[in-house]
């Protein structure tokens, strides 16, 4: 069984990740509960809870490789459509701006060459509506990521020390608000 103050930790976590639907929070935090409650004696370690946790809140992580970051920005894009948030992550349509014509086209909006850069610069787009977009480590390299209010980066750094997932545990959940 999960020690009640890791339990409580996840279960506020699933209500912060999912403050648009609190009845899925409820309904994936309970999957959650039982499959930690069914598949393991005494859950500790952040490697035993990290695949539970992410399984229940599928809902709300994006999954994909390091090479496919264009794939991720129609995720992200797809995400917070579902979730009816009014951010755009695509710039306007250069035929219908005249004074788009004068800039140069050749220039990428988003670096798809460097995971790092690309994080920060969809985190700056969705700041600017109060969301912080999170990286969360993966045991087999796929970049995981989620979008959370920025009103509860500091309560949702601190669920993640408390369930174990910090820069020394392999499984570190960090907002991507910086390059690095």
């Amino acid at each position: 069984m999960l020690a009640i103050e890791k339990l409580d930790a996840a279960n506020e976590l699933f209500y912060l990740l999912l403050w648009d639907n609190p009845a899925l929070a409820q309904q994936c935090f309970a999957a959650f509960k039982a499959t930690v409650d069914e598949d393991v004696d005494d859950i500790t370690e952040w490697l035993e809870l990290s695949e539970p946790l992410r399984t229940a809140l599928r809902p709300v992580l994006l999954y994909r490789e390091w090479d496919e970051l264009d794939v991720m920005l129609d995720d992200l894009q797809e995400q917070v459509r579902r979730r009816r948030l009014a951010i755009r992550f695509y710039a306007t349509d250069s035929n219908n701006d005249i004074e788009q014509d004068d800039e140069d086209d050749d220039e990428p909006a988003y670096s798809f060459d460097d995971t790092d850069e690309f994080f920060a610069q969809i985190n700056d787009v969705l700041i600017e509506d109060g969301f912080n977009l999170w990286s969360w480590e993966t045991e087999s390299g796929a970049l995981c990521v989620f979008i959370a209010q920025a009103q509860d980066r500091e309560t949702i750094y601190h669920l993640a020390y408390m369930l174990g997932f910090h820069d020394d545990s392999g499984a570190a959940m960090r907002c991507c608000d910086v390059v690095g």
